[in-house]
């Protein structure tokens, strides 16, 4: 079957697409590398190309609008824009980012290393991954425990932890104590905010910051079996302000308004 009808413009609401038909700042370059997405932040990069991403703390120039597909020759088409390409980057406008959950009046902020969007009150810096057990046993109960084993993993790896010996602790503080005297190269466990349970935080920031219950003798003291008791929260990289804000919330699809 023959095509039968052409669109010329985007449609409404597509991420990396202008939303108003305003007049808006734009110039063109060429792209240099592999990595440099319409929808996304450009970085500059040498002899006035640019680029998807940078190192951190670097501030993007611009948001490259989605003008047209781009194919490869062995593949298909998507939104990476082809090595020596030219494209438009835009320096203000209002046009659509797929930033996540957003509110109107958030910066909109970009990793510099992986070109990840997002929406907040302000930039980060890079965030270390924690594991919260949000209630444990009472002290008394960790008192019978003088040969205790647990086993985390930490950024990746498998790290166990043995001879944790609880027979003189005498509240949470002294719990948190023993075991962070065996995690110590590798996370830190200290009693939570609400002082009910344990958390462990990773000595490591960014996204491979992690840190994830494997096993160990005192798993049904740390309640890591109970549904709900257990808070894993990654690591984040470092995120920059680009200057645009959110104009319009972000949809169900996380596709946001902003403007500059």
């Amino acid at each position: 079957m023959f095509q039968n009808q052409v669109y010329q413009k985007q449609p409404i609401g597509r991420a990396g697409t202008l939303s108003r038909d305003l007049p808006a700042v734009h110039t063109p370059h060429i792209v240099e590398g592999h990595d440099l997405k319409a929808g996304g932040f450009a970085f500059a990069g040498t002899d006035g190309k640019v680029k998807g991403t940078a190192v951190a703390g670097t501030a993007p120039v611009g948001f490259v609008v989605f003008d047209r597909y781009q194919a490869n020759l062995t593949g298909d088409n998507s939104m990476t824009i082809n090595e020596g390409e030219e494209v438009a980057v835009y320096e203000d406008g209002f046009m659509f980012a797929q930033t996540g959950d957003a509110t109107v009046g958030d910066k909109v902020l970009v990793d510099p290393t992986t070109g990840k969007i997002s929406a907040g009150s302000a930039a980060g810096n890079a965030t270390a991954g924690s594991l919260d057990f949000v209630t444990v046993s009472a002290a008394d109960d960790w008192k019978t425990e003088n040969a205790g084993t647990l086993t985390l993993n930490v950024d990746g790896a498998d790290k166990e932890y043995t001879g944790l010996d609880f027979s003189a602790a005498k509240d949470l503080t002294a719990v948190a104590a023993v075991i962070a005297a065996k995690t110590t190269a590798d996370a830190a466990c200290a009693v939570n905010g609400e002082g009910t349970g344990l958390v462990f935080t990773s000595k490591t920031t960014g996204a491979d910051s992690a840190v994830k219950f494997v096993g160990g003798s005192i798993e049904e003291l740390l309640g890591a079996g109970t549904s709900g008791n257990v808070i894993e929260v990654a690591g984040g990289n470092a995120t920059v302000d680009t200057g645009f804000v959110v104009y319009t919330a972000s949809d169900v699809n996380g596709v946001a308004e902003i403007k500059k």
